[in-house]
C-alpha cells in the first residue's frame, strides 16, 4: 500500500508542477491527426479481411496505399508552439482529487497487472518497430515492382529518417533511375463513332474513353472525358489518369479500352448510351482502335 500510495503521490507530482508553472503549451499536430486517421483506416482494413469480406489482393495493395502515406505523415515538421497557458488552482486542485480516485476506478476495471506490462504494445500504435515493418514491406513491394519513383522516394526519406543513411541514397538512386510510372503505364489509340450510330449521337454528348483490367475489377484505371464533336480522336490514357492510387495501368498486364457515349453525362451507363469497346490489349500498347458501334439496352 505504501508502494501504491508513493505512485499516486508522484503522478499528481507529474501533472500538477507543469499545470501551475508557466510554459509553451503545444496544439496537436494536422499530422498527429492525420496519422490517428490513418490508423483507423488501416484497423478497418484489418478487421474486413478478418471477417471475410475483403479480398487478400486488394487488402495488400489498399494497405501498401496507406502505409506509404502514414509514413509520409510521420516524416512530417511538428506543429511550432502557441502562447503559454497557465492553469489556475482550482484546475490543480480539481485534477488532484480525480487522479487517485481515476487510478482505482482503472484498476478495478482492468483488473490486471498484466494490461499494464511494458511489454504490451498496442497494435496500432506509431512505434519504431512498427514504422521499421511497414519500410520493410515498401521496399519488398518495390523489389517487385520497381516503375515507381515516387514509392523509392518515400522509402528514401524513411530510411533517412531511421538513420539508414546507405539504403536511403540507394532508394533515392533507384527513383531518379526507375523509368516514369506515366511512361510505362500507357495505352493509346484512336476513337471513332460508327457512321450508322452518327445521327444517334448530339454534338455536345459526351464522350467517356476509359481502360479496365481484363479480368480485374470493374472500376476504371484511367478515364478520359470528351464530347462527340471531337470524334474521331487521337486518345492517350496513362497514370496520372487513375481513380485510385492502388489501381493503375501499370499494375496490370493487360487491359481492356472502352469509349461510351453518355447522352446524361453521368459516369454510369444508362439505357440508350452508345459503346464501344476493344479486345484485350497490353499495357504499352499503341494504334487501339475503339470503335463505338453498339446502343446499349
Amino acid at each position: 500500500m505504501a508502494i501504491a500510495a508513493a505512485m499516486v503521490v508522484v503522478a499528481i507530482a507529474c501533472v500538477l508542477v507543469p499545470l501551475l508553472v508557466r510554459r509553451a503549451h503545444a496544439g496537436p499536430a494536422p499530422e498527429a491527426a492525420n496519422l490517428d486517421i490513418l490508423r483507423d483506416q488501416l484497423a478497418e482494413l484489418e478487421a474486413d479481411v478478418a471477417r471475410g469480406v475483403l479480398p487478400r489482393e486488394r487488402y495488400e495493395q489498399a494497405r501498401a496505399d496507406l502505409e506509404r502515406r502514414v509514413l509520409e505523415e510521420a516524416q512530417g515538421d511538428p506543429a511550432p508552439a502557441s502562447a503559454p497557458q497557465p492553469a489556475s488552482a482550482w484546475t490543480a486542485a480539481a485534477l488532484a482529487a480525480a487522479i487517485p480516485i481515476g487510478a482505482l476506478a482503472l484498476y478495478l476495471a482492468i483488473g490486471t497487472p498484466s494490461a499494464l506490462s511494458p511489454g504490451a504494445e498496442p497494435q496500432h500504435e506509431m512505434t519504431r518497430k512498427r514504422v521499421e515493418q511497414m519500410v520493410a514491406r515498401l521496399a519488398a513491394r518495390l523489389e517487385k515492382a520497381p516503375e515507381d519513383p515516387e514509392g523509392w522516394r518515400v522509402l528514401g526519406r524513411a530510411y533517412a529518417v531511421l538513420g539508414r543513411h546507405p539504403e536511403a541514397a540507394r532508394a533515392y538512386e533507384r527513383a531518379a533511375k526507375a523509368p516514369d510510372a506515366a511512361a510505362s503505364g500507357r495505352v493509346a489509340g484512336r476513337v471513332s463513332l460508327a457512321q450508322g450510330l452518327a445521327a444517334r449521337a448530339a454534338p455536345t454528348h459526351t464522350v467517356f474513353i476509359f481502360a479496365r483490367a481484363d479480368g480485374g475489377p470493374p472500376m476504371p484505371l484511367a478515364v478520359l472525358r470528351k464530347q462527340v464533336r471531337d470524334l474521331p480522336l487521337e486518345f492517350t490514357l496513362d497514370d496520372s489518369m487513375a481513380m485510385a492510387p492502388s489501381l493503375k495501368l501499370s499494375y496490370f498486364a493487360e487491359v481492356v479500352i472502352g469509349a461510351r457515349v453518355s447522352r446524361s453525362g453521368g459516369a454510369a451507363p444508362q439505357s440508350g448510351d452508345l459503346q464501344g469497346v476493344s479486345k484485350p490489349v497490353k499495357v504499352g500498347a499503341t494504334g487501339v482502335a475503339v470503335v463505338i458501334d453498339t446502343a446499349l439496352p
